[in-house]
């Protein structure tokens, strides 16, 4: 049987004890044990924006501070870099723009 990591508490434990959650915000799915979801107010979700931003980054061909510096609100991304994100995100690029 698979074992997986838990995002939260980081141990091992087998696929039977861990459920797989879908972060729509993220586009992405995180292995949690039953334990850590039964306390999911306990859930550090910056710790799963950092992660994925690192993978996307590394999808990117830039540095983790680079593109943090690029979607920071604070600054106004080029349409190229949307597009880029959008492809490695695989979403529609109306996406970034709903509310």
């Amino acid at each position: 049987m698979k074992s997986h990591t838990c995002t939260c508490c980081k141990k091992r434990r087998q696929e039977n004890r861990m459920k797989s959650v879908y972060y729509g915000l993220f586009q992405n799915h995180f292995w949690h044990c039953l334990e850590c979801l039964s306390t999911a107010k306990n859930i550090d979700y910056t710790k799963l924006f950092d992660s994925t931003k690192v993978l996307l980054a590394q999808e990117l061909d830039m540095s983790n501070a680079n593109l943090g510096y690029k979607i920071s609100s604070k600054n106004n991304i080029r349409i190229n870099s949307l597009l880029k994100i959008a492809n490695v995100l695989d979403v529609d690029i109306v996406e970034f723009f709903r509310q």
